[in-house]
């Protein structure tokens, strides 16, 4: 046995104890940095402020208390004053540990960055004092029970962070704890308890940067949730957006053709004062359905289910209510054009087409013709106005085009397109030709299949 002591000794004589010492001391620094980067991450990314003050312990401790602590074990100097920052650094790190176990009440009332502030300047007077007094500062930090006393507060801090997170569940928590518990614990050698077979020095050293390197991991992975979490949050938050700007654009449309479809009413309206008319009365009547229905759709209007209707009445009630309002209105079409698909659709794009018209092309003549073609129904509606420049046919078609003097948002065209293309239809507008001046909006929907052509009947304006 004492030939194992004498070795063991032995051992340590040759060991290069003041090199290893700085290593673990540089790497102890490097480890409660990291901690303290991951910690204000944390509180950052979460908008916890726990993390927070765990960063703040973390960083007065690897400034002042990591080399406080080696200069004592390495180099001669004075112990008073290093003594003090010890004590200081060590008691900073438990207060901030505490704190961050606190209700938020109490973590919330200060700003870290002061308190770091605080601590640095509150390191600096006591290694001053230390150095201007030190008989009466080694009476103070030189006490055995006090170095004891703040040792074990810190562990018990730490232990208590561990509990917490074993009951909440936290995964990584307790290893955050117990990395504190160690680090507090690594300062028991200060107390110079007795005789060890180890340098005390080197010692503290290996325990304190096995705490930091605890602190640190647990802080890394709690830093990683906390990233994954910010990360679902935000896509979350950017499915609201997008859910409030489809709803926006939702409102927008219904707005327009509210608009629209009450233009036609006021005049139909007006005209029933004077006179009684049953067509006009029932192509009101089946407007005020569509805008009812516009307004009590929730979704989407490719949601609703389609079926077959007549094309010829849809067209006639549109043709009806804009004569109601002045406009020089003629339809001719088939006798007999079964659709496929929503009436109310082809209802909602008529009536922006012919709002266009009345906007674009005042007091012009419009026609509107239809006609089946195999499988499909070609309506035109033609007006005689300035029409659409050479090229710009296609792009009218996007949400928020509009001519220079067009009183509108640019969204007629472009909601009358997505409402064709959820019933199998499209809408563009044939290009202009130099001696022919005016617009012509062709609309193509499906036709109920196997049905005869008929023969064609003219409605003229009165």
């Amino acid at each position: 046995m004492l030939a194992l002591i004498f070795s063991w000794h032995a051992v340590l004589a040759a060991l290069p104890i003041r090199e290893i010492t700085i290593v673990l001391a540089l790497a102890s620094m490097a480890a409660g940095g990291m901690g303290a980067v991951l910690g204000a991450a944390i509180g950052r990314l979460t908008g916890d402020r726990r993390g927070t003050w765990m960063a703040l312990g973390l960083a007065l401790y690897s400034v002042a208390g990591v080399p406080a602590t080696t200069i004592g074990a390495t180099v001669e100097g004075s112990e008073a004053a290093l003594g003090n920052v010890r004590l200081v650094a060590g008691l900073a790190m438990t207060a901030t540990l505490f704190v961050s176990i606190r209700p938020a009440s109490v973590y919330h009332r200060w700003r870290c960055k002061s308190v770091f502030g605080v601590g640095l300047v509150a390191v600096g007077v006591l290694a001053l004092l230390g150095a201007l007094f030190p008989a009466e500062s080694l009476a103070i930090s030189g006490q055995s029970w006090l170095r004891i006393t703040t040792a074990t507060v810190g562990a018990i801090v730490g232990l208590a962070v561990a509990t917490t997170g074993w009951i909440t569940d936290c995964r990584y928590r307790p290893w955050i704890g117990l990395g504190f518990a160690a680090i507090a614990l690594a300062h028991l050698d200060q107390a110079q308890l007795g005789p060890s077979f180890v340098p005390l020095g080197l010692t503290s050293s290996v325990v304190r940067l096995f705490g930091l390197l605890l602190v640190a991991l647990g802080l890394s992975q709690l830093a990683l949730h906390a990233l994954v979490t910010f990360d679902q949050k935000r896509a979350h938050q950017q499915e609201e957006l997008l859910r409030a700007n489809q709803d926006l654009r939702k409102a927008a449309e219904q707005g327009h053709e509210l608009r629209n479809g009450l233009a036609g009413l006021a005049g139909a309206a007006g005209l029933l004062v004077t006179r009684r008319d049953d067509g006009l009365h029932a192509a009101m009547a089946s407007e005020l359905s569509r805008l009812n229905a516009l307004l009590c759709t929730a979704e989407d209007d490719s949601h609703t289910e389609q079926g077959e209707y007549s094309a010829v009445s849809v067209l006639n009630e549109q043709v009806v209510l804009r004569r109601s309002v002045g406009m020089d209105i003629r339809l001719d079409t088939d006798l007999r054009l079964d659709a496929v698909g929503r009436a109310t659709t082809l209802s909602q794009v008529v009536a922006n087409v012919l709002t266009n018209c009345a906007v674009h092309a005042p007091g012009s003549p419009v026609r509107v013709q239809a006609t089946r073609h195999a499988e499909i129904i070609l309506i035109r509606v033609s007006d005689f106005g300035p029409g659409v420049p050479t090229g710009s046919e296609a792009g009218v078609f996007e949400p928020g085009v509009r001519g220079a003097s067009s009183p509108g948002h640019g969204l007629g065209l472009h909601i009358c397109q997505r409402l064709l293309e959820a019933d199998g239809g499209t809408i563009h507008i044939a290009a202009g030709r130099p001696d022919a001046p005016g617009c012509t909006v062709r609309i193509e929907i499906p036709a109920v299949p196997s049905v005869q052509r008929t023969d064609r009947v003219a409605v003229f304006s009165s």
